[in-house]
């Protein structure tokens, strides 16, 4: 009975977290995902899971709420302007629903705590130690090297959620390049890249920011 009862607690627990929002980024009604900053604005993506239009909330920090209407399985981009790229909490809510049980409690994002994905926007970056030059630029990897040394290289994107999505192992003279477009386009987090050379190993990790 004892064993009954903490069950039923920390069920009802759980559900009482749903209801008051703030710790999922979706729930059985609404989903939310951040975009990104680029040109003064956060952008946010807000879907409507629902098979009917919704009125739904959305909140940044002290900002006035704005309402918006989403239509059935469609979505919406709600912007947030900000003179820099600053952290903020973004909230947004159900006020009509149609599914059984709604959940209509907050979600939220804190963007400090995410990571963005890549696109082919991404600003370029350079990484450089012990003679070898890393380089991203508009979706493309290159990595040189100072010597006529073989390197075993190899290359690795990761998702957002960490997932290891693209993976390509070859061995490299001076030079070589990768066109990374086709998997910077799906949404991906960091890119892993490593040059192995009798047991020595230069790791570089390239993270994605706007």
């Amino acid at each position: 009975m004892k064993t009954v009862i903490t069950a039923l607690l920390m069920l009802f627990s759980l559900i009482a977290r749903a209801q008051n929002g703030g710790q999922f980024f979706e729930n059985n009604v609404i989903r939310i995902q951040y975009l990104g900053y680029s040109s003064g604005k956060h952008s946010f993506k807000v879907v409507n899971k629902q098979i009917c239009e919704a009125r739904i909330r959305t909140r940044a920090e002290q900002d006035p709420a704005v309402d918006i209407q989403v239509i059935a399985n469609d979505s919406s981009v709600v912007q947030v302007s900000r003179l820099t790229p600053q952290t903020i909490i973004f909230k947004v809510k159900a006020e009509t629903s149609c599914v059984s049980n709604p959940d209509m409690g907050w979600l939220e994002i804190n963007t400090g705590t995410l990571s963005l994905p890549l696109n082919e926007d991404t600003k370029q970056q350079i990484q450089e130690k012990r003679g070898i030059l890393v380089k991203l630029s508009r979706g493309v990897l290159t990595v040189t090297t100072n010597d006529n040394i073989t390197y075993n290289q190899t290359v690795e994107v990761y998702s957002v959620n960490g997932i290891k999505q693209y993976y390509k192992s070859f061995r490299m003279n001076k030079n070589s390049v990768l066109d990374l477009h086709n998997q910077i386009r799906l949404g991906f987090n960091f890119i892993s890249i490593r040059l192995d050379r009798d047991g020595i190993v230069n790791s570089y990790l390239i993270r994605s920011f706007y």
